[in-house]
């Protein structure tokens, strides 16, 4: 995902007011192979640890990351609990379960299931993500603004939260207990899809009461 290209292209918010759900403070303190953090304020600066532990998808995030200054705003919502789904499973843990799963397998479902977040409905441009329809309104642009600020975060905490060692070494899930996991976030995003015509029954019914209001009035 060329997300730097998608931040460049789109321009959400300049980095020093650009909100970052405040959970990305939790998911990347807890993350053993991400690099630790140090606050100033309200900018989060990264300390790389071992190289070796680091793949280039993960470093790109984290110069993506660092741009960013976190707020605590309570409004600000993680997009998917993955962590709960982990703690629904019910995980007996143990020292050699995690020997049962290759590392590339990780990594290749991973990616399997990120590219399946089709999360704009309609025909869109490779790794541009531009609107072939009223593209050029500013009510289109505003919205695909906030399609991008979700991407960015969901891929953040996806990748986060599912990176191998924390999969092989903190969680210990097997193969059929990540397939499982992996399932389940797919079935969570897929519900909170919406279809755009199920708006028209609450306009309607807005633009009823409003007409229905003022002729009282």
């Amino acid at each position: 995902m060329a997300t730097h290209r998608i931040l460049k292209q789109f321009s959400i918010l300049p980095p020093q007011h650009t909100p970052v759900p405040p959970w990305l403070l939790t998911v990347y303190s807890n993350s053993s192979i991400l690099p630790e953090r140090h606050l100033t304020g309200s900018l989060v600066k990264w300390k790389p640890i071992s190289s070796s532990a680091h793949s280039h998808a993960t470093m790109a995030t984290h110069r993506i990351l660092e741009q960013f200054h976190l707020t605590t705003s309570a409004h600000s919502h993680a997009t998917m609990a993955t962590h709960r789904i982990l703690e629904q499973f019910h995980l007996t843990t143990s020292a050699h379960s995690h020997a049962t799963m290759a590392t590339h397998r990780v990594l290749e479902q991973f990616h399997l299931t990120r590219e399946a977040f089709d999360w704009v409905i309609g025909e869109v441009e490779a790794n541009l993500f531009h609107l072939t329809t009223s593209a050029h309104s500013h009510a289109t642009m505003a919205t695909h603004r906030i399609l991008e600020q979700f991407h960015l975060t969901t891929s953040a905490h996806s990748h986060a939260t599912m990176a191998t060692h924390r999969v092989l070494e903190q969680f210990h899930l097997t193969r059929e207990a990540f397939d499982w996991v992996i399932g389940e976030v797919e079935a969570k995003f897929n519900q909170s899809l919406v279809n755009p015509g199920e708006m028209y029954g609450t306009l309607a019914t807005t633009i009823s009461w409003v007409s229905s209001a003022m002729r009282r009035s």
